[in-house]
């Protein structure tokens, strides 16, 4: 047996003999209290409380214990789900926003083909027997626009003028065209082209649109709520097409 072992096992049985050498039989106190004229059952009653207030006092120190020890378990129980909500209400904030960014993508690849038209409808409007320069100088300001535009709000800006631009070119030429042959198969075609863009676009617009709605009902829900606000994350706005003749004028996400 080692040193260190040794002593603590004599350090341990020193102990016990002084607690042996300080405690007192029953007997033992009955002699001591016939000394001072205590009656033995006196001496006997008095153990007997003792003992059982000792043993309530050992209950009650293991009752609380055991207390703890479930506080404890409880606390760390609350902590792990407030931590797994935590991250549940952080993955679904970011899942939203995320879908909403995928929905204005869409809606971005629409309106850049409905801008991607302008330079046919440009030909057009600039032939030598179609000569019509106001229409033109719209038509080459909204393209212009268009391709400078980089942030959301420019590309809304940007798409404004391409849909008021558009809607004068209908007006000008699609609802009142009666040249020739190749030129009636041109506007056929653009016609065809400026339709389906412009449904495509509706469609994503209202993709967006639910996007959004999903969004902002996702961060009002509790306990999302909570992270949503702590991230600075706010409601979004929609998109909402507003026909304005001779115009189409299209508001929506301010990025």
């Amino acid at each position: 047996m080692g040193d260190e072992k040794a002593d603590a096992v004599l350090a341990l049985a020193a102990r016990y003999y002084a607690e042996q050498q300080n405690s007192y039989s029953e007997k033992e106190l009955i002699q001591a209290g016939s000394e001072v004229n205590i009656p033995p059952e006196l001496i006997q009653k008095a153990i007997r409380e003792i003992e059982a207030q000792q043993r309530k006092t050992s209950l009650e120190q293991q009752v609380r214990r055991e207390n703890r020890r479930l506080l404890m378990g409880l606390g760390g129980g609350v902590l792990a789900i407030a931590a797994v909500s935590v991250i549940w209400a952080y993955n679904a904030v970011l899942s939203a926003s995320a879908r909403i960014d995928a929905a204005w993508a869409q809606v971005e690849n629409q309106m850049q083909r409905r801008a991607d038209l302008l330079p046919s409808l440009l030909l057009i409007a600039t032939a030598p027997n179609q000569r019509n320069h106001g229409l033109a100088d719209a038509l080459q300001g909204a393209s212009q626009a268009s391709k400078a535009a980089l942030t959301g709000a420019q590309k809304l800006a940007a798409s404004q003028k391409v849909d008021a631009a558009v809607a004068a070119f209908t007006t000008a030429y699609i609802t009142s065209s009666g040249s020739g042959v190749k030129q009636g198969e041109d506007l056929f075609n653009i016609q065809y082209e400026l339709a389906g863009t412009a449904n495509r676009l509706a469609v994503e617009r209202m993709r967006f649109n639910q996007a959004v709605d999903a969004y902002n009902r996702t961060i009002s829900q509790f306990p999302v709520s909570l992270v949503a606000n702590a991230m600075g994350m706010k409601k979004q706005a929609f998109m909402q097409a507003q026909l304005q003749a001779p115009e189409l004028r299209i508001t929506g996400r301010q990025l």
